[in-house]
């Protein structure tokens, strides 16, 4: 061992010095530790355990799972047509689709705009819920949709009748139902005035 019996005088202070002895078991730390006295160095070797197990450290785990996306499966709607020109037409009907009448009523609707019953695609909304219809809007493409005496378009809520409302290049009419408007001359006047902005 290294003759350190100077160190007294050169340092005031205790002094500890720490040194691997040979082999080191892995469970035990050897340690020197210098003792100054009034006429040498003595050095004392103390052994003690190292710790059994490290001390854990807990490291929060954050859990940033994106919920997957759920599947909504819904009943599809009532339809009749081709949508050939990108037109939904939104009705309710207790018939299967429309009676008589009122589809003859339409088919001159439609007519007046250079349509026919294939060139859209007509919807009985009758027990439709939102889901529904978000569902076929999403479904169809469309560029003018026209609903008839209908509430079920939570978005055509706000919408004054008979006046047309565009948004992102999608054109959009909400007016009186079919019975309505064929018995009463202001109604037809006020949805012919759409319908030549809407479509000419």
């Amino acid at each position: 061992m290294q003759d350190l019996s100077f160190l007294p005088n050169l340092i005031d202070e205790d002094i500890y010095v720490i040194k691997e002895k040979g082999v080191v078991q892995e469970k035990e730390v050897v340690q020197e530790i210098l003792v100054e006295t009034e006429s040498k160095v003595e050095v004392e070797i103390k052994v003690e355990p190292a710790p059994a197990d490290p001390i854990p450290i807990l490291v929060p785990v954050i859990e940033n799972k994106a919920e997957e996306p759920k599947v909504v499966y819904t009943q599809p709607l009532p339809t009749e047509g081709s949508n050939l020109k990108h037109c939904i037409v939104i009705v309710e009907s207790s018939e299967a689709m429309l009676d008589n009448g009122s589809k003859t009523f339409l088919e001159n609707i439609l007519k007046s705009v250079k349509r026919s019953l294939d060139d859209i695609l007509l919807v009985n909304a009758k027990d439709a819920n939102d889901e529904q219809i978000q569902a076929l809007l999403a479904e169809q493409n469309h560029r003018h949709l026209l609903c008839f005496g209908s509430e079920k378009l939570t978005f055509l809520k706000n919408i004054q009748a008979y006046a047309v409302h565009s948004e992102n290049h999608k054109f959009y009419l909400k007016a009186d139902g079919l019975d309505l408007i064929s018995t009463t001359v202001d109604k037809k006047k006020a949805l012919w005035t759409a319908l030549k902005e809407m479509f000419l």
